[in-house]
């Protein structure tokens, strides 16, 4: 179970999920043993989790990766994409 803190958020921003169009939220937490990224979407609820640091690296080079692969789609790689 993650430790928990009462620290405000590192970072946050608010957004429209492109799927649903509904009004979203996004924050990234610093936690003793890792980050917190909770989402939340006005109209359907919302997620926290906790990953290590190892995990919060991965999920970062995925993101950049997809991000990559819709602007530049002959740049894509495999590596990474396993679960």
């Amino acid at each position: 179970m993650a430790v928990l803190t009462e620290e405000s958020p590192l970072a946050s921003f608010e957004f429209v999920d492109l799927d649903s169009g509904d009004d979203g939220y996004c924050s990234v937490t610093s936690i003793p043993n890792g980050v917190g990224i909770a989402l939340s979407l006005r109209g359907d609820g919302d997620i926290e989790v906790f990953l290590s640091p190892e995990n919060a690296r991965k999920l970062a080079r995925l993101i950049e990766e997809a991000q990559t692969l819709k602007d530049h789609p002959s740049q894509h790689t495999t590596e990474g994409s396993s679960r």
